[in-house]
């Protein structure tokens, strides 16, 4: 059984694979240098806009 990584400091966990602060302030995908990253439950700050699991995919 795998070991569960321990929550990152200051990361929000809906964005797994980045650690992107969470909310407030609310970010934008032009703040983020990240594109492409997966997210999974409440996503906060709306990166993922069609709602597949992958956000900021354009732009």
């Amino acid at each position: 059984m795998p070991i569960a990584e321990p929550p990152r400091a200051n990361c929000d966990p809906s964005y797994p694979d980045v650690c992107i602060p969470p909310y407030p302030p609310d970010l934008d995908c032009g703040d983020m240098p990240f594109r492409r990253f997966r997210v999974v439950g409440a996503d906060p700050h709306g990166f993922d806009r069609d709602r597949d699991g992958i956000g900021c995919e354009s732009g």
